[in-house]
């Protein structure tokens, strides 16, 4: 058994740069999933403190993970190049949201202008004062 059969299970698996790669493709998912869920429940809801809290407590998990695929995807060595900028544009989007809705130095003027730009066609968020 090879080195990338073991961490994957999988015996087709051609080395562990394309399983990185995979495993990559499905953060980037689960990002977009995780910013799908922020949008509905806590931009366009009402949320409790409690649900806030949790949010936080996600995003800032989910910042971190993101920094170190999008580290390990800008090494030159990295095989595949594209996604380089597919983590960077998560962490783009995650940093956002950081900034509009955890950020206690940002105004709610800024917030909410922040929040337009992100989300200019989205009913509910308010446009920019």
């Amino acid at each position: 058994m090879t080195l990338t059969e073991a961490l994957s299970g999988r015996a087709d698996t051609p080395g562990l740069a394309p399983l990185t790669a995979d495993l990559m493709r499905e953060w980037s998912l689960i990002c977009g999933r995780f910013l799908e869920w922020e949008r509905r429940h806590i931009i366009l809801a009402d949320p409790s403190p409690k649900e806030r809290a949790e949010h936080k407590e996600a995003l800032t998990w989910m910042l971190r993970l993101t920094k170190l695929y999008h580290y390990a995807a800008s090494d030159p060595q990295f095989p595949e190049p594209a996604m380089e900028p597919e983590m960077r544009g998560r962490l783009i989007q995650l940093e956002h949201s950081w900034a509009a809705l955890c950020d206690s130095s940002m105004t709610d003027a800024e917030a909410d202008k922040l929040l337009a730009t992100v989300f200019p066609d989205e009913p509910g968020t308010r446009s920019p004062a």
